[in-house]
This record gives structure tokens, C-alpha cells and sequence, in this order.
């Protein structure tokens, strides 16, 4: 069973397997994302591929305005695939159905696809509650992912880019997520310009492709670094790492915060609150480089 005739930007395919209890929250996140897209909420599209759910999934869908595509083998990488065969969308993104998006998911995943040096990535993921035990789980498995360049969250690539790797390996019991972004990394790799993978450092600009990035390794780092280098290798190392990991931790707070922050005050007080901040930030740069020219006559 197939959509009808037309494209969106954006589909966004959701497995589900007796998620009744979970879908209503998702798609009232999924409801706030379409409203601050740029280009429109209708461009984007819901796709539930129901996986032979026994509760009320596929009526909730049905009622939210989502298509729905029944997938009758019950494995989740089939599911994703039949959801992705029925959307019309000319980029494919996949959530889990227990999953929260954040306001701008979908400004997101435009701006990377729009940027020829991406092939697709994933959004970044964080917790709606810490423990130390999910805390440990967190930092044993999310790092090594990171360093191979994956991440977690909303994944997403172009409908050529998911045909052309074959969707998801259905011979996968486990792990088909990280399996197929694997594949279409070095489907990226192999191109005549290459492409990589983005994901939540390409979302906060952690990169050496953000000046300030440069302009602060280049002043306060290259002082701190300097000082570090004074007491040995280790401690060099040891200075990296933690200021990695702080600005890492920083960034999950901020984050958690901007999602939050609309939900507990309102998208427009939220504004006016960021606007203040920057506000207040662009008065202590004029201060400090008062300061310093003073300091210097």
C-alpha cells in the first residue's frame, strides 16, 4: 500500500510494535517540530510502519494524521524498511517511538542535507533521567561511537542514498541502526566528493569549521595548553580530555534546557529569554575589549 501521488521534505518513519503507550508523546513533540520548520509543517510527513501491534497503534496513528503501513514481518529493520518503501519524502528520517524530538529536528536535518559534504547523519540523543547506572551505560557505549563518527538520535539520509545502500539489513536481529550508518558512511567516503556523517558536534558546531572554535584554541587554549604542556605529556592529555568531556556535559545541559525551556515557558518567552542572554553576552564583550584597550593605552 502506497501514499499517494506528491512529495515532502521530510518523512519521518516511525517502527512500532504495541506502542500505544509511547506514540501520543512523540507525536506531540513530532506536532511542535512541523510547527517551527521553516519551509512549512506540511512538508513534512509521518509514517507509522505498524508491525502487527495488538493495542490501539495503529488507531492512534490513524487518528494523529499519520500513515500508516502495515509491515507483517515482525522485525524492525523490516519495519523500517516498509515504512521508508511507503513515505514520499526525498529525505527519510527514522525515531523510535519512545523517543522526544526536539523543537528543531527538522530545521536540522534540512540544513545538514542542504550541505553537499553530508550524506546523512543522526540528530544526537540524551536521557530523560540519569542514574549512575544509566550514566556508566551511557559513557561505555556512546564514546566509542563518536569516535568512529556515529551518533544516536533521529537518523537520516536521502531516499537515493537509503535505495542505493539497500535500507536496513534485515538479517540483523540487533544493532541494524548503528549496522546501517556504518554503510552509509563509507557509502559517502566512496564518492567523488566525498561525504561524511554528521551528527550532534556537526548540531552545536563543535568543529574545526567553527571560527569561534578557532579564535578560542587560539587565545584562552593555546594559554591553557601552554601551561599544561609545563607539568608533562599526562597532564597535557588529562587537560584535553576533561575540557572535552566539560564542554560535552555543558552541551547536554544546554540542550536539555532549550528542550525543556519551550515546554515549561512557551516558544516566544523562550525567545525573549535567549535574546536577553545574548544581550547581556555582547555587553560583556564590549566590557572586556573596553578593558583591554584601556589596558593597553
Amino acid at each position: 500500500m502506497s501514499l499517494e501521488s506528491g512529495r515532502s521534505d521530510i518523512s519521518l518513519v516511525i517502527p512500532a510494535w504495541n506502542e500505544a503507550a509511547y506514540l501520543p508523546r512523540l507525536l506531540d513533540t513530532i506536532d511542535v517540530a512541523k510547527g517551527h520548520y521553516r519551509h512549512g509543517p506540511d512538508r513534512i510527513e509521518i509514517v507509522v510502519a505498524d508491525n502487527g501491534s495488538t493495542d490501539e497503534t495503529p488507531q492512534i496513528a490513524t487518528a494523529r494524521g499519520c500513515y500508516v503501513e502495515h509491515v507483517p514481518k515482525r522485525l524492525i529493520a523490516a519495519a523500517r524498511n516498509g515504512g521508508a518503501a511507503a513515505a514520499r519524502g526525498e529525505i527519510l528520517a527514522f525515531a523510535d517511538a519512545d523517543f522526544r524530538l526536539h523543537p528543531e529536528t527538522f530545521n536540522y536535518i534540512d540544513s545538514v542535507m542542504q550541505h553537499p559534504g553530508y550524506i546523512g547523519g543522526a540528530t544526537g540523543i540524551t536521557m530523560e533521567r540519569w542514574s549512575l547506572g544509566i550514566a556508566v551505560t551511557w559513557y561505555l557505549i556512546m564514546p566509542p561511537l563518536w569516535l568512529y563518527g556515529i551518533d544516536g538520535g533521529v537518523w537520516f539520509c536521502r531516499r537515493s542514498d537509503f535505495q542505493g545502500i539497500g535500507g536496513y539489513n534485515e538479517t540483523v536481529p540487533l544493532g541494524e541502526d548503528v549496522e546501517f550508518l556504518r554503510r552509509l558512511k563509507r557509502r559517502g567516503a566512496g564518492q567523488r566528493s566525498k561525504q561524511k556523517l554528521a551528527t550532534r558536534f556537526t548540531a552545536r558546531k563543535i568543529s574545526v569549521a567553527n571560527p569561534y572554535f578557532l579564535l578560542w584554541w587560539a587565545t584562552v587554549g593555546l594559554t591553557l595548553t601552554s601551561q599544561a604542556m609545563e607539568y608533562g605529556l599526562f597532564v597535557l592529555v588529562l587537560f584535553v580530555l576533561v575540557h572535552w568531556m566539560c564542554d560535552l556535559g555543558w552541551l547536554e545541559v544546554l540542550s536539555f534546557a532549550g528542550f525543556k525551556g519551550s515546554q515549561a515557558f512557551g516558544n516566544r518567552s523562550q525567545q525573549v529569554i535567549s535574546m536577553t542572554c545574548a544581550v547581556v553576552l555582547l555587553g560583556f564583550g564590549v566590557k572586556f575589549i573596553y578593558d583591554a584597550a584601556i589596558g593597553m593605552g
